[in-house]
């Protein structure tokens, strides 16, 4: 038996201020519902683009991202820092959770054993206000939707879709994502050498050849200033040069999924602040160098277990 119209029930829409308080109350919570002056015309606009929706203020998209990948970006930039009781990254989770417990980001993986979150989605109306917040801030630049590279962006991701002007000469760019596989156009369009400012490069699963990797390996050599460089299931690398030493702030080496990666060289245990090595599914990788032990904040993330035993890195079989 269907309901009569006379029992359906309509809500209705909230205004603007009920809208407002809403928000504050979701997005405020550990300052009881009051916003930060400075947040508040951003604020405010994000709750016009509700429309007066609760379910609208209150949810997200469906954008998901990898928690750890989203954390590593954040230490790599040196937003989040640690100290001698809490590392970066274990801080950056804490913010990341308070970023979900506030309904700014929805947890869409969870731990089930301590609720960690592995993947989230960013709000679509949060994320139209992001991008309006890093234009002004001249974190990036985008026209209709579209990313576009000029001299003054600070965060750059490259697909075959980007507007390029000439970044040489460039000293703000700090973060660039890689995702064209055409590696002779993107050398072409961007002036590596003259990008010096950089502390993230992200590569990941991009397929290169021989070639191009010997050059890029000449660059990245060259960034001084890198705290973060992922080439997770980058095709062909078979090794890291030994020239990696010359990168003394990097703190993060993601080598996930590189299937024909064999080898580390002994260089990057002379890495003062390298936190966090990530070779898993690395089916052709069967040693680390000895010495990794020597590096007091080293975590190695693999198929195997590194322990120090007779000052010698012995690889134990992990069945966890």
């Amino acid at each position: 038996m269907g309901a009569t119209e006379s029992r359906i029930h309509r809500p209705r829409l909230l205004d603007d201020e009920e809208s407002w308080s809403l928000f504050c109350k979701v997005a405020f919570l550990s300052t009881k519902g009051k916003c930060n002056t400075q947040l508040e015309e951003v604020g405010r606009e994000i709750v016009r683009k509700c429309h007066g929706l609760p379910l609208a203020i209150k949810t997200t998209g469906d954008h998901e991202i990898e928690a750890e990948h989203l954390v590593r970006w954040w230490v790599g930039e040196g937003l989040v820092r640690g100290d001698d009781t809490e590392t970066a990254t274990y801080v950056a989770f804490n913010y990341l959770s308070e970023l979900v417990s506030r309904c700014l980001v929805e947890a869409v993986q969870r731990s089930n054993f301590d609720g960690r979150v592995y993947s989230c989605k960013m709000p679509d109306m949060v994320r139209d206000m992001t991008i309006l917040v890093a234009e002004d801030k001249m974190f990036c630049n985008f026209d209709r939707g579209r990313l576009i590279a000029t001299v003054n962006s600070r965060h750059l991701g490259v697909t075959k879709e980007t507007t390029f002007q000439s970044l040489a000469g460039n000293s703000k760019l700090r973060a660039l994502l890689l995702t064209t596989t055409n590696s002779t156009g993107f050398n072409r369009k961007i002036a590596l050498a003259e990008i010096k400012t950089l502390r993230v490069l992200d590569l990941s699963c991009v397929k290169l050849d021989n070639i191009w990797l010997l050059d890029l390996w000449q660059w990245i050599t060259s960034l001084m200033q890198l705290a973060y460089l992922n080439l997770r299931d980058v095709a062909n690398l078979e090794e890291i040069p030994g020239s990696v030493r010359k990168l003394r702030g990097l703190q993060i080496l993601v080598l996930r999924e590189c299937k024909e990666l064999k080898r580390l060289p002994t260089s990057i245990t002379t890495l003062p602040r390298l936190a966090i090595l990530d070779v898993r599914g690395c089916p052709s990788f069967s040693c680390l160098p000895q010495g990794l032990s020597g590096l007091s904040h080293l975590k190695v993330d693999s198929r195997y277990r590194v322990r120090q035993q007779q000052k010698l890195v012995t690889l134990v079989r992990s069945w966890h």
